[in-house]
């Protein structure tokens, strides 16, 4: 049977299997992050508040066909399709506890994973020449977007089992019912519906620091809401996604399925390039007339294309944001844990260095003495997610209910697959 170990610098809440195999593939990922984070200014962060909930990190670089394929089997997963670099699979903790509990189900086949392919992982390390980028892809970093995606959009417990397909698909389902309603564009109206929506409520971040260059207090729901708006409204890539999911373009195991169409995949693919544009991102873009709106050399520094979300400081929201509720996150279980001295911790997260990869130029206003990233030498935390409880639809009640009773998982919203070109 596979090993598996939890790695003191990740935390309690991630687990390596075939240690120290994983831990090596995923090694860079929490860099990646702390770096953008430092680019924008936002506040630092300690590695394991990273992994606000459980999660396996798998991979099977290396691996022999024949075993990657009993690994993928020992998880519950399908061996995947040509050209898939990484997929992500989420369970609610409580979800977990109670199908292993009282169905006897095996805890891998119903946990949360982020899994990167030997395709995944040599195209994270293997420099795309041909289009000038440091990688041909970074599934990592789309499998974490896809992984906090569902982590901060989940509101349920098990008195109150509801799927709402993280932030990304409130979102979604807010654009859908105001459309069917006449809606006429106003992206003001769709932001008021998200900031008044009780299931985007717990994003709110009472003592959020503020951005000391203009004083702006940094609320994640706000942030969230305005990035969701852009990523989910971008007409260019609305309109190459839906050709792709026409044509097949790259995915024939997808081809129908309309893959590039879903909501997370539209968001994921929309912030991973924010903290490592690819070769794959200037390929979609230059070959296929994909990826999402924006500006050629409008920036005289960093030059070459900028996005919308740079433009309108978006990337920066979203860096702030991210930081500002993960370290709530942790403040919140410091409270349910007083033998931790958090305020010691974060002292000791005030240690500079510099970032370990190569820095970039953003072209949004930044902040007069930049946040750093931290060393990883304070104590973890340990995890105990809680979610508030909230009225419940009759209509997701009534579908748990009977997927419960049925003995279904009632809480999977399946394999995310990240694809190549």
């Amino acid at each position: 049977m596979a090993k598996q170990k939890s790695v003191g610098m990740f935390g309690d809440n991630v687990v390596f299997d075939d240690y120290p195999i994983s831990e090596g593939v995923w090694s860079s990922l929490p860099d990646d992050i702390k770096e953008w984070f430092y680019q924008h200014g936002a506040k630092p962060i300690y590695t394991p508040h990273l992994f606000p909930a459980k999660v396996n990190m798998l991979t099977t670089y290396g691996m022999l066909p024949e075993d990657a394929e009993a690994k993928y089997k020992e998880y519950g997963l399908d061996n995947p399709p040509q050209g898939v670099l990484g997929r992500e699979r989420y369970y609610p903790e409580w979800l977990t506890k109670e199908l292993v509990e009282q169905q006897g189900l095996s805890e891998k086949e119903i946990s949360t994973i982020m899994d990167i392919t030997d395709l995944g992982e040599r195209a994270s390390i293997t420099k795309d020449w041909f289009a000038g980028m440091p990688t041909e892809a970074a599934p990592k970093i789309e499998e974490y977007f896809h992984y906090l995606d569902e982590v901060m959009g989940d509101v349920s417990t098990p008195e109150f089992p509801i799927d709402l397909g993280g932030l990304s698909g409130i979102m979604s389902n807010h654009i859908d019912r105001i459309t069917s309603q006449g809606w006429k564009g106003d992206t003001d109206e769709l932001l008021n519906e998200w900031m008044n929506d009780p299931f985007t409520e717990h994003l709110e971040v009472e003592d959020a620091p503020d951005w000391s260059h203009h004083g702006n207090k940094i609320n994640p729901r706000l942030e969230f809401g305005k990035f969701l708006i852009e990523a989910l409204t971008d007409k260019n890539f609305e309109q190459w996604a839906a050709k792709s999911s026409k044509e097949g373009i790259k995915n024939p195991h997808w081809e129908g399925s309309r893959y590039w169409e879903k909501p997370m995949e539209i968001v994921a693919n929309a912030a991973r390039p924010l903290i490592q544009n690819t070769g794959i991102d200037e390929y979609r873009r230059i070959v296929e007339g994909g990826g999402f709106e924006g500006v050629e050399k409008i920036d005289p520094i960093k030059g070459g294309f900028i996005t919308e979300f740079e433009l309108k400081g978006l990337d920066r929201g979203l860096a702030n944001a991210i930081s500002v509720y993960l370290n709530a996150q942790a403040r919140e279980e410091q409270e349910q844990s007083p033998e931790q001295d958090f305020k010691k911790q974060e002292e000791m997260l005030n240690i500079a260095h510099q970032p370990p990869i190569h820095p970039k130029t953003d072209s949004s206003p930044q902040p007069k003495k930049a946040q750093p990233i931290v060393y990883d030498d304070s104590p973890p935390i340990q995890k105990s997610r809680a979610t508030p409880a909230r009225a419940t639809p009759v209509r997701y009640l009534q579908q748990f209910q009977q997927l419960k009773k049925a003995g279904a998982p009632v809480r999977r919203t399946g394999s995310k697959y990240g694809f190549g070109l």
